[in-house]
């Protein structure tokens, strides 16, 4: 009966380990320069942009972010991005991580 117990409880951990790695399976990291920042709202200028010869006047990434206020224009920031980024100009994401950069 232990053995039974103990192999369920092994059979549980593996599974919630299984669950955490297939949720950050999709998350993307990248870095950029804050170009706008607005109510609950970031436009991000991405280094990738950048170096694909984008147009450097404008942003090329926004997001929304409920702690927009901690940022201003010019903070170079790394964000990390939840799922697909939508192909609008400019480009919309799911962030789930901002991190100013020092």
């Amino acid at each position: 009966m232990k053995k039974i117990i103990g192999g369920v409880i092994v059979g549980i951990v593996l599974l919630i380990g299984i669950i955490f790695w297939w949720q950050g399976r999709d998350v993307s990291t990248t870095t950029g320069t804050i170009v706008d920042v607005s109510e609950n709202s970031i436009l991000l200028l991405t280094e990738e942009w950048i170096e694909l010869g984008g147009e450097t006047a404008t942003g090329d990434l926004s997001f929304s972010w409920e702690d927009a206020e901690d940022f201003q224009a010019g903070d170079q920031v790394k964000i990390w991005i939840k799922g697909p980024i939508a192909t609008s100009f400019p480009a919309q994401a799911t962030v789930i991580k901002v991190e100013k950069i020092t």
